[in-house]
C-alpha cells in the first residue's frame, strides 16, 4: 500500500495498519529535553517536508525494536546533537492522535554532557535557549511541536524544583 512512497516519507517504514483498518499502528518513540551546566537547552532546527518549513523541537525519535525506551531517548539524542545525556528522567507519555493512531511519545529531561560531543546526523542546526526564551517561541507560534511544548512546560513549572 505505502511502498511506492516509502523513499520519499521515511517514517512510512514503521507504519502498520491495525486487523480491522480502523487506525494505524507506529511504533513508540522518545523526546528529550536536555540542559547544560548554564542551564540552557538545546533543541534542533531541522527542515520538516510535511510543514514545508524548518521547526524549532527537542531532539527524538522512533524507539527501535528490541530497544529499551530509555535507550532510544539516549540514542536519539546523541544521533541528533552529537553530545551525549545523563541523570535522564522520566517526564510522562503523550497519546499523540488517539483518533488516528496508537503512537505514543515518551518524555525524558536529562544534563548535557558537552566535553563528550561525537558526530551528528546531517541537516540538522544546534540552537541553545533558555527556558523563558523557548515559552516566548512557543507563544509566538515558532514552536508548534506537541512533544516540545509539553516538554517545555513541564520544565517551567518545575525547574525551581529540578534547581536549575
Amino acid at each position: 500500500m505505502y511502498s511506492k512512497y516509502k523513499n520519499k516519507i521515511p517514517a512510512l517504514k514503521y507504519l502498520k495498519l491495525s486487523k480491522d483498518g480502523k487506525y494505524i499502528i507506529y511504533p513508540e518513540s522518545a523526546t528529550v529535553i536536555a540542559y547544560n551546566q548554564n542551564n540552557k537547552i538545546l533543541l534542533i532546527r531541522q527542515f520538516r517536508s510535511l510543514l514545508s518549513k524548518y521547526t524549532l523541537e527537542f531532539p527524538g525519535g522512533v524507539i527501535e525494536k528490541n530497544e529499551s525506551i530509555v535507550s532510544g531517548a539516549l540514542r536519539e539524542y546523541r544521533e541528533e546533537t552529537g553530545y551525549h545525556i545523563t541523570d535522564i528522567k522520566y517526564m510522562t507519555t503523550l497519546d499523540m492522535d488517539v483518533s488516528l493512531t496508537n503512537h505514543k511519545t515518551h518524555l525524558f529531561r536529562a544534563k548535557i554532557i558537552e566535553e563528550n560531543i561525537v558526530e551528528r546526523e546531517k541537516g540538522i542546526e544546534l540552537v541553545w535557549m533558555e527556558i523563558e526564551d523557548i515559552i516566548k517561541n512557543i507563544n509566538n507560534g515558532n514552536i508548534s511541536h506537541a512533544p516540545t511544548v509539553v516538554a517545555s512546560l513541564w520544565f517551567f513549572i518545575n525547574k525551581r524544583s529540578l534547581h536549575c
